[in-house]
């Protein structure tokens, strides 16, 4: 699951800084550039 998150953040233009996946949710540190919309993820 970590690794696909990584892979649409690249597709994106975003770099995921910290990830870590558990079994009920997700805790993401992203650097987003400001011509992405965050809604877009």
């Amino acid at each position: 699951m970590s690794k696909s998150i990584r892979i649409y953040g690249e597709r994106l233009g975003c770099e995921v800084v910290e990830l870590n996946a558990q079994l009920d949710r997700v805790h993401l540190l992203v650097k987003v550039q400001p011509k992405v919309l965050f809604l877009s993820w």
